[in-house]
C-alpha cells in the first residue's frame, strides 16, 4: 500500500508540475477536442476563456467527471454555473476538486465576460486555490487571478487569449514556489453548421509550448463526434455529444502513450431554451 501510494505521489507531482496542474481543464466536450477550449462559449468558459462566457444567451450550468488514467485517487470533479443578464455581461461561478484523501487540490472562482462592441469579448476571474499533501506539507492556499479576450473578426472565425495567474501568486515562500502563469492563445473556424476545427498553443513559462488541435463534426441531428490531440504530453483524444433540448451529454476519452486511457463525462443543461442564432459555437 505504502508503494503504491508513493508511486501514485510521483505520478501527480511529475504529471501536474509539467502541464501545470492548477488549472485543470474541464469539461467533456473540451476534452473530447483536444483539451482546447479558448474559442468556445459556454458554461465551461468561466474555467477556460472567461471572455467566453459573455456570448452565453441564457443560464446554464455543467457538472463534470474526470477518472484520470483509471485511478480514482486521481479524479477530478468540477461544477459551474453562468448567469448572462441583458445589461451588466455574464456572470459564473464553479468549483473543482483533484485528488484524494492523502493529496487533493480544490479551486473556486468567480467569473465575469461582456461584450466590447459587437466582435470583441473580454473576461477576467478570481479564484482561491487550496492544495492539501497530507504528512509531507500540510495545507496551502492562495489567490490568482486570470484574464481572456475573445474575438470574431470575421463571420465564423474566432481568435481568443488568455493568461492564468498573471499576478504569479506563490503557494509558498520557501524555494519561491509559485502557481503556473500559463498563456494560451487559440483559433477557431465554423465551415458549416456541421463542422467546427480549432487549434491552440499553450506556454507555461516553465516548459516548452504544448501543441493542442479539436474538431467537432455533427454526424447525425444533434450527435456530434469530436477528436484531437495535444503534444507534451503526447495525448489522442475522441468523444461524443447529444444535444436534446436545453440539454447537452458529452462523453470522451483520452489516451496518454504511458500512463493509458482517461474517461470524461459532463453535462451541460440549459435553464432556458438557447437563442441558437446567437450561439457562436
Amino acid at each position: 500500500m505504502r508503494l503504491f501510494l508513493v508511486l501514485l505521489g510521483l505520478i501527480i507531482i511529475s504529471y501536474s508540475a509539467h502541464a501545470g496542474n492548477e488549472n485543470w481543464s474541464l469539461g467533456a466536450k473540451q476534452a473530447g477536442m483536444g483539451f482546447t477550449g479558448i474559442v468556445y462559449t459556454d458554461v465551461w468558459s468561466s474555467s477556460h476563456n472567461q471572455a467566453g462566457l459573455a456570448r452565453l444567451t441564457v443560464p446554464s450550468l455543467g457538472i463534470y467527471h474526470e477518472n484520470r488514467f483509471l485511478l480514482n485517487e486521481m479524479s477530478l470533479k468540477a461544477f459551474s454555473f453562468a448567469f448572462p443578464t441583458e445589461e451588466a455581461g455574464t456572470f459564473a461561478v464553479d468549483l473543482w476538486h483533484f485528488g484524494y484523501a492523502k493529496y487533493y487540490e480544490m479551486k473556486t472562482g468567480i467569473a465575469y465576460g461582456m461584450m466590447i462592441g459587437e466582435k470583441l469579448s473580454i473576461g477576467a476571474k478570481l479564484n482561491y486555490l487550496h492544495t492539501h499533501f497530507a504528512e509531507l506539507y500540510g495545507q496551502k492556499g492562495t489567490v490568482v487571478a486570470e484574464t481572456g479576450f475573445l474575438l470574431e473578426p470575421t463571420e465564423n472565425l474566432f481568435i481568443g487569449g488568455h493568461i492564468y495567474n498573471l499576478t504569479r501568486s506563490k503557494l509558498a515562500v520557501y524555494d519561491d514556489e509559485r502557481v503556473p502563469t500559463i498563456l494560451k492563445f487559440g483559433v477557431g473556424y465554423r465551415f458549416s453548421e456541421k463542422l467546427f476545427m480549432v487549434t491552440e498553443v499553450e506556454k507555461d513559462l516553465l516548459y516548452k509550448i504544448i501543441y493542442k488541435v479539436g474538431i467537432d463534426y455533427m454526424f447525425l441531428n444533434n450527435v456530434f463526434v469530436r477528436a484531437g490531440a495535444t503534444t507534451s504530453p503526447d495525448r489522442m483524444t475522441f468523444g461524443l455529444g447529444y444535444q436534446y433540448r436545453k440539454l447537452r451529454a458529452d462523453i470522451s476519452f483520452s489516451y496518454h502513450q504511458v500512463l493509458g486511457f482517461s474517461p470524461h463525462v459532463g453535462i451541460v443543461y440549459n435553464l432556458k431554451t438557447e437563442n441558437t442564432a446567437n450561439k457562436a459555437n
